[in-house]
């Protein structure tokens, strides 16, 4: 940018993840466009400069930080590096303006990995546990002054140390949870992906599911980062395919009813929701039918493999769709009512 570095650097990170008036750049002790050797600089558009609060914090050529970000007023660095206050590291701090301040509850330097904030609340994900003086067990939320582990979090039981939540991702008004875990709010979970309720952790079927007996962490269901494209969920990592094969890949969900370990909400519990379609044929090649459509379906979406609608048209049991005008490839079908809730979803080929 309006410098150039002759060495490779350790300044590995560009923040904050939500919307802020500055950019830092963030890692590893370093030094950039000649500025003596820090863990944060700051940048304004046109330069990088110095970030004054982080001249607060104690040298050290082992400092690392990883996200600074505002919140209530507040600006916040996870990381680990040297206490300003005392002696020995911190990994989360808070700077008020002049000073930097302990956050209440946080008492590990065990990794944030990723954090989220909405609502006025701010999400955090990690390696950190309650055992090492976090305030959960991998996730938590806080409203300022008090954290609240969310139903006790996660766990890997059969390899503690090893697991870690890497990635949080709002889709709508959940919030989903991907990493190396097996169980969450103490129930099974089959691992690697869970989504949060408002109360509990609610856990997903089939792929996710693990060998009985296995050991090994590296061979669980993974699930290294989430991403919202076009109004589809899509996540990344290591899981099971419907062939029972353990894939490393992209995958996109199109929706249904596939949660487990949560309730149906009473509102919807008499809705004819279903987690697949029996679309026929399947190849198709200009037509395609429906079996068994549940009741109150009234609309009709198609969609590709990228999650863009190609098709939204009314719906009549019975009748079929046309799909001459689709090229070759793997599409989504989904019913809806007449309120634009969703009941059922398929998958189809057209060849």
């Amino acid at each position: 940018m309006e410098c150039l570095n002759p060495s490779s650097s350790t300044l590995l990170t560009l923040v904050p993840k939500e919307l802020s008036g500055t950019l830092y750049l963030t890692g590893y002790s370093d030094e950039i466009c000649g500025y003596p050797e820090a863990s944060v600089f700051r940048y304004d558009g046109s330069a990088f400069h110095e970030w004054e609060p982080f001249q607060q914090i104690p040298f050290d050529a082992g400092n690392y930080v990883g996200y600074v970000f505002d919140f209530q007023g507040y600006t916040y660095m996870s990381g680990v590096y040297r206490n300003p206050l005392g002696p020995g590291d911190v990994g989360l701090m808070r700077f008020n303006g002049s000073a930097w301040e302990n956050v209440p509850g946080w008492n590990t330097t065990l990794a944030i990995k990723d954090y989220t904030i909405r609502n006025d609340t701010l999400y955090v994900a990690g390696a950190f546990r309650t055992s090492s003086g976090g305030p959960g067990n991998y996730v938590a939320y806080f409203d300022g002054q008090n954290w609240n582990d969310m139903a006790g979090g996660m766990s890997l039981p059969v390899a503690p140390n090893s697991a870690a939540v890497t990635t949080l991702r709002w889709h709508g008004d959940r919030l989903y949870a991907g990493g190396v875990f097996t169980h969450a709010s103490g129930q099974s979970m089959n691992g690697g992906l869970a989504w949060w309720d408002g109360e509990q952790w609610c856990g997903f079927p089939e792929i996710f599911e693990h060998e009985p007996g296995d050991q090994d962490p590296l061979t669980r269901p993974t699930v290294l980062d989430i991403a919202v494209w076009r109004d589809s969920l899509f996540i990344t990592g290591s899981y099971r395919n419907t062939a029972n094969e353990t894939i490393k890949q992209v995958a996109q969900w199109i929706g249904g009813n596939a949660s487990i370990n949560c309730e149906v909400p009473d509102a919807i519990i008499d809705q004819p929701w279903s987690s697949s379609l029996e679309v026929f044929p399947n190849p198709a090649q200009t037509e395609l039918s429906i079996r068994n459509s549940p009741s109150g379906a009234s609309h009709i979406q198609v969609r590709d493999a990228l999650g863009r609608l190609l098709l939204d048209q009314p719906y009549t049991a019975g009748r079929s769709i046309s799909v001459e005008h689709l090229s070759a490839g793997t599409y989504a079908v989904r019913l809806l009512n007449n309120r634009s809730e969703h009941l059922a979803t398929g998958r189809f080929i057209r060849q």
